[in-house]
C-alpha cells in the first residue's frame, strides 16, 4: 500500500497484515521495520529525519511508527481530528505535518500534537508540500482537481487556488490516486487508469502520458526518493479478478524530485 523514502534512499512499504517493511538498496529482499498493530495497512506515510514514520489510515487520526515498535495513535479526535485522514506529508523543515480529510478539512499538526484546521471544498485524496506551498488533490462536483495553497507560516495557510483541473483537461473518467513534483516543477499525476496511469503536467499546463506502454496497472502510492528514482505501488487484478497491490516499481526519472 503506502510507501515513503528516507534520505538514504531506503523505501518503507506498508503491507496488508504484515506491518512496515524496509527495503535497503542492495539488500535482498527487505528487513522488518515495524510490526503490525491494530491497523491492517496504511494509505499514506511520511518519514521525518529521526526515522519516525507518521501514517494515515483513513481514520480520525494519525499513527506514529518507530522502528521495532507497533504503530501507536499520535493524534485523534481528542486532538481535534474531525474526519477521516487520507494522506499525510511534512513541511520543508519536517517539524509540521499536514493531513487531508474526506470532508475537505486540512490539518496542520505539530509534533507537539497541536492541531489547526483549514477547509477546502473537496474530498481530499492526496497532498504534498513543495517548498512553501501545499498542493491538494481532491474531488468536487465529479471533477478531479489539484489546488495550491501557500503555507504562510507554521500556523497559517493561505487561500487555495486551482492549479490544474485534471478532469476537464485530461479525462473525466479517471481519478487521481497520488502525485509528485520534480525539481523543475513538472507535476506527475498517478491515476486509476489500468494502463498508462501516469501523466506529466508541465508548468505551462500542457501534459502527456509518461512512459507510454510501460506501466499496465493503476497507481496506488508514489514516493520520490532523494536521487533520480520515483517509487510506485500499484493496483492490479489477480486470477480471481480481485484488486490487489502486488508490485513496487522503481522508475528512473532522470532527474531529482522536489522536496
Amino acid at each position: 500500500y503506502a510507501i515513503c523514502t528516507d534520505d538514504q534512499e531506503n523505501v518503507y512499504v506498508s503491507l496488508s497484515g504484515f506491518g512496515i517493511k524496509k527495503i535497503i538498496p542492495g539488500v535482498t529482499p527487505y528487513v522488518d521495520f515495524a510490526p503490525k498493530g491494530g491497523e491492517t495497512f496504511f494509505r499514506g506515510l511520511a518519514i521525518t529525519p529521526d526515522n519516525t514514520i507518521y501514517a494515515a489510515r483513513g481514520l480520525r487520526g494519525l499513527f506514529k511508527i518507530v522502528e521495532n515498535t507497533a504503530p501507536a495513535t499520535f493524534v485523534s479526535s481528542a486532538n481535534g481530528i474531525a474526519d477521516n485522514v487520507t494522506d499525510v506529508d511534512y513541511d520543508a523543515k519536517r517539524d509540521i505535518l499536514w493531513g487531508g480529510g474526506v470532508t475537505g478539512l486540512i490539518y496542520r499538526i505539530g509534533l507537539d500534537k497541536v492541531v489547526k484546521k483549514f477547509n477546502i471544498d473537496a474530498v481530499i485524496n492526496a497532498l504534498r508540500v513543495v517548498n512553501d506551498d501545499l498542493f491538494i488533490a481532491g474531488r468536487v462536483d465529479n471533477e478531479e482537481i489539484i489546488w495550491k495553497a501557500p503555507i504562510v507560516n507554521t500556523d497559517s495557510l493561505g487561500a487555495a487556488e486551482q492549479y490544474f483541473n485534471f478532469s476537464t483537461a485530461v479525462d473525466l473518467s479517471l481519478k487521481i490516486a497520488d502525485f509528485v513534483f520534480d525539481e523543475d516543477g513538472d507535476l506527475y499525476i498517478g491515476t486509476d487508469a489500468a494502463s498508462d496511469p501516469i501523466y506529466v503536467v508541465h508548468q505551462d499546463k500542457s501534459f502527456e502520458v509518461f512512459y507510454p506502454g510501460l506501466i499496465n496497472s493503476k497507481v496506488y502510492s508514489f514516493a520520490w526518493g532523494y536521487s533520480k528514482y520515483l517509487y510506485m505501488t500499484n493496483i492490479d487484478l489477480n486470477s480471481k479478478n480481485e484488486y490487489v497491490n502486488t508490485t513496487l516499481y522503481r522508475i528512473d526519472m532522470q532527474k531529482a524530485g522536489a522536496h
